[in-house]
């Protein structure tokens, strides 16, 4: 990266890391700092990386060290362009520093009457198999699927809920008495899992 004054003099100069591949685009941001796109690839692996600077060239000393993509905001970029059921793959930690954020939860337990169900905040897909295992975080998603299995295995309850959906009060009152297993599905997969005894 270069700065020259209008009569075309070199005015400095700013070497990116030496494993760049050049700079795809730069832009100005509202705060006359400038981002610029770099590629870095390898074979057929391809990282992209994001510079920001100020009119001088010097890093933002905001950013002190690298981060990655949605790491800077304090809640899930969500995108009007993007289909929010994609399997979209962010790194965020929170939905493994605090697990009770992806956990649902069925109270109270035992019930006789009045149940209660609360969905989870992020939904968390692990996926084992292939050579590559992976959890995929979902922060938003259009709808889910809540059964209700019997010890027998016949379901008894079943509702599609939606993501503005947060909780979801049943009468439980005419079920039979003993033990019904909850499930929380997405795209066929199980997201939440509780077991509930009706008295």
């Amino acid at each position: 990266m270069f700065k020259i004054d209008t009569l075309g003099n070199l005015l400095k100069i700013e070497y990116l890391p030496a494993t760049s591949n050049g700079i795809l685009s730069t832009a100005k941001t509202f705060d006359n700092k400038f981002v610029s796109i770099v590629t870095n690839c390898e074979n057929a692996n391809c990282e992209i990386y994001a510079f920001k600077v100020n009119s001088d060239l010097e890093y933002d000393s905001l950013y002190t060290y690298p981060y990655v993509y949605d790491s800077l905001c304090p809640h899930p970029v969500v995108s009007d362009t993007i289909n929010p059921d994609c399997n979209l793959v962010v790194n965020v930690e929170e939905p493994f520093t605090k697990p009770e954020s992806h956990q649902m939860k069925v109270f109270p337990n035992p019930v006789k009457e009045k149940l209660t169900v609360v969905f989870p905040k992020y939904l968390l897909i692990d996926n084992p198999s292939g050579p590559i295992q992976s959890t995929t975080v979902y922060h938003q998603w259009k709808s889910t699927l809540l059964e209700a299995y019997d010890l027998s295995g016949k379901k008894v309850f079943e509702k599609d809920v939606p993501r503005s959906e947060t909780e979801l009060n049943l009468d439980v009152s005419n079920w039979r008495k003993g033990m019904y297993v909850f499930r929380l599905l997405y795209n066929g997969k199980e997201v939440g899992n509780q077991k509930v005894v009706v008295e």
